[in-house]
């Protein structure tokens, strides 16, 4: 049986899917990525949040208090390499780390159909080649 605070969040995320156009009929982009450019849920004070170049990517480093720093995770965000980035996926990687005890890297790499395949494996989304 699902807890009152799975349902409420539950709740929450139907409620800004319905909001933010993401169940429109018709698939759009640019609604698609404004959807995926924030997120509902805060980060906890307690997590730390570390930015850092990973090889001229721009990434994060989502550290909650009882993760292991010898223990590390990388997790690229979905989207289907159109949306989606670092703001919108800085709360699941926290819940990730509390449930791995992990050390999480978030990657923010570049989107199509800007930068077509490959440039989402090399280089910041923010104007590198």
């Amino acid at each position: 049986m699902a807890t009152e605070a799975f349902k409420e969040t539950l709740k929450a995320v139907k409620d800004w899917a319905e909001t933010s156009g993401l169940m429109a009929e018709q698939f759009e982009l640019e609604t698609l990525r404004s959807g995926m450019s924030t997120s509902l849920f805060p980060v906890s004070d307690t997590t730390k949040v570390i930015k850092v170049d990973a090889g001229g990517v721009p990434a994060e480093w989502i550290i909650t208090p009882d993760a292991k720093t010898n223990r590390r995770m990388a997790y690229f965000h979905g989207g289907g390499f159109t949306a989606g980035g670092l703001d919108f996926i800085r709360p699941f990687s926290e819940w990730l780390s509390k449930a791995s005890g992990c050390s999480i890297l978030i990657i923010d790499y570049r989107l199509a159909p800007e930068n077509p395949f490959p440039a989402a494996c090399g280089g910041s989304r923010r104007g590198a080649p």
